[in-house]
């Protein structure tokens, strides 16, 4: 039987090559993928040193550019290269006196149509991957070739499974309709109705649902996402759907064949496996969708009954253990409102991190930790102005959906192809290589809800004073408000000016820092990333005099640097960069830190400009380097991140 299998099997796949389409076809993802790669990685190479946008296309993250034009011209060739093997393979006769089965016989062509498919995009693979270092060889860009991991997902993972479920449609399609033209007709009308479906599935639909759900995944140098349990679930209920089309299509099939009542059930069950994997799947996505709504109204209810707690500094130690959890162990020194007194208080709170013990004043008190909102019971209420400590101990990893919730516009509910992806999607990030803290997850408990007492209305701000210790692995760095103290693992932050908000970013970095009037500036960049650093390295004294004027030009006007550092800290492109509300502003310019994302400064290709007459190279890097962070649209404009430190935060 193995042996009559794979001779089908081969001979089908003679047929294929034999054919005019496959001629017409097989190049044609070749010179799309190289044509693609090779615009934007040009475009990158011209225009990445003058705008920050431009880096999001840059050659390591292509693939998406290219991934969906070719895999949609493997599909399409799929179609009619069905049509001449159906129109040439053996008669019927002949596959008659062979003892296989319908299922394997159709199997074996389905499998043949999946091969030939997949060998020119393989090819159109290694040309674009080959593109990048060529293009370095020949000085066309920086040499950057698409991203390896990515790119092997997409071609040994995501791609044949899409190849296979369509080549086992198509061989139902043929079975049910007889005709071959006709056949291919349905199977163009049906591609194009799946392409145009898929281009308006909203994006949380998009992992449940989509065959190229992780292609995209780890596109990141610093903190590659890794393909999860759920994808591989997916790509198993896509495997069973096309056991099913096969099984289908072999009770259809006018060979005679005693096994048709056995192929119904086994087709039905694949059916219903894999059904019911993508409606879990589904389930799950609706879920979470679902939960941030709840969160939603609950604060939003909370917003207009409680007042507000002023909390006045806080203080403690946060230990990030990027393969497990967070745990914090901080004290917040409060006072209730002037005007009148609490009779509870409440937090945002991130609701995957646990509460392991509560004290009010070194007293334990009763508290419920629920949709995100900490209430803590105090046991009389808190006078007009008083103040409490209030201690607690938590841990866990913070809950990235619990960022934003009154964002204006969700990306989740658009369709998957829309450009707020460019800008981000996650609001917080915990990985084993990266950890991302932000404000908006409120995993530090933040005074009141995280919504304002209307839609649209902006919370309100609560300074306070930061003394926080933070320990993360040996070999990592972090950054946070302000100068950063102590060495090995073990940091200290305590900016000498209330703060709004605390964000933290601990990865493996390499410093770069200079001093400038008492204000420790420092860069923290990727190893992989210092090729600018580098480059820009012989500016360092034009940039520590120009900041050196410019903040004393403040200092002069009455507006002091109000932190003793300032540091700009390399951050994964997926890491959202604007905030909620109805202004949805940057949430990159945080106090002491501006996040630059790894698709922008650290990733842009420079080249020198040619200074006729001999002028200062290192002048003209200076102009160079502040001529991109001006023209930054993302929200890491270094200049406007200076005016936020200086005039609001």
């Amino acid at each position: 039987m193995r042996g009559a299998v794979c001779a089908i099997y081969q001979a089908d796949l003679r047929e294929v090559r034999r054919s005019a389409w496959a001629w017409v076809f097989a190049p044609l993802p070749i010179v799309v993928a190289g044509a693609v790669f090779a615009h934007y990685a040009g475009v990158h190479a011209i225009l990445s040193s003058r705008s920050a946008l431009v880096g999001s296309f840059g050659p390591r993250t292509l693939l998406p550019e290219i991934a969906a034009p070719v895999l949609w011209l493997c599909l399409a060739a799929v179609v009619f290269c069905a049509v001449e093997v159906r129109k040439r393979g053996a008669p019927a006769a002949a596959q008659d006196a062979k003892p296989i089965s319908n299922v394997a016989l159709l199997a074996a062509h389905a499998a043949a149509l999946a091969t030939a498919a997949w060998l020119p995009l393989l090819g159109a693979a290694g040309v674009a991957w080959l593109l990048g270092p060529i293009g370095g060889i020949l000085d066309w860009w920086a040499g950057d070739a698409l991203a390896p991991w990515s790119l092997a997902a997409f071609v040994f993972v995501d791609a044949p499974t899409a190849l296979v479920v369509w080549s086992a449609a198509t061989v139902l399609l043929a079975a049910l309709l007889r005709r071959p033209w006709l056949a291919a007709a349905c199977g163009l009308a049906l591609l194009g109705l799946l392409t145009w479906g898929f281009a308006l599935l909203p994006a949380w639909l998009w992992p449940a649902l989509s065959p190229l759900s992780s292609y995209g995944a780890s596109i990141s140098d610093i903190a590659p996402r890794h393909i999860d349990l759920g994808v591989l679930a997916q790509r198993a209920a896509l495997w069973c759907l096309a056991a099913a089309c096969v099984a289908f299509a072999a009770v259809r099939h006018p060979r005679e064949d005693r096994r048709r009542p056995p192929l119904r059930v086994a087709g039905a069950a694949f059916f219903v496996v894999g059904a019911t994997i993508l409606g879990a799947l589904t389930a799950t996505a609706a879920a979470g969708l679902s939960q941030r709504d709840g969160w939603l109204a609950a604060h939003r209810t909370a917003a207009s009954l409680s007042a507000l707690p002023d909390v006045r500094h806080v203080s403690g130690k946060v230990a990030i253990d990027p393969r497990s959890s967070l745990a914090l162990d901080i004290a917040l020194r409060l006072r209730a409102p002037p005007q009148q007194p609490l009779q509870q208080l409440v937090f945002s709170f991130n609701p995957a991190l646990a509460v392991s013990r509560l004290h009010v004043d070194d007293q334990p008190v009763p508290f419920t930790h629920e949709q995100g909102l900490l209430t803590v019971k105090l046991a009389e209420p808190l006078a007009p102005g008083a103040a409490v400590t209030l201690g607690l101990s938590a841990h866990g990893v913070p809950d990235p959906d619990f960022g934003y919730l009154d964002s204006m516009v969700d990306w989740r509910r658009r369709a998957a192809g829309n450009g707020l992806h460019l800008l981000g999607t996650e609001a917080s990030l915990f990985g084993r290589d990266y950890v991302a803290l932000m404000p908006a997850v409120h995993w530090l408990p933040t005074a009141g809800t995280s919504v304002g007492a209307t839609p649209g209305e902006a919370r309100p701000a609560d300074y306070f004073t930061v003394a926080l210790e933070v320990s993360v692995p040996a070999g990592w760095l972090v950054a946070g408000p302000g100068r950063r103290h102590g060495e090995d693992a073990a940091f200290a932050f305590r900016p000498p000016a209330p703060v709004p908000a605390v964000a933290l970013f601990a990865a493996r970095f390499e410093r770069r820092a200079i001093d400038v009037d008492g204000v420790a500036l420092a860069w923290l960049l990727s190893p992989k990333h210092t090729r600018n650093a580098d480059y820009f390295a012989s500016a360092a004294a034009n940039l520590k005099q120009n900041l050196e004027s410019a903040l004393g030009d403040a200092k002069a006007l009455g507006l002091p640097y109000p932190y003793d550092g300032f540091t700009l800290v390399e951050v994964p492109s997926r890491l959202r960069g604007y905030g909620g509300g109805w202004r949805m502003d940057t949430a990159l310019a945080q106090p002491g830190i501006l996040a630059v994302k790894e698709q922008s400064f650290p990733t842009a290709h420079f080249r020198p400009i040619p200074q006729p007459g001999g002028g200062d190279p290192a002048v003209a890097r200076f102009h160079q380097i502040g001529l991109f962070f001006a023209s930054d649209r993302s929200g890491a404009n270094a200049h406007r991140a200076l005016a936020r430190n200086l005039l609001l935060f």
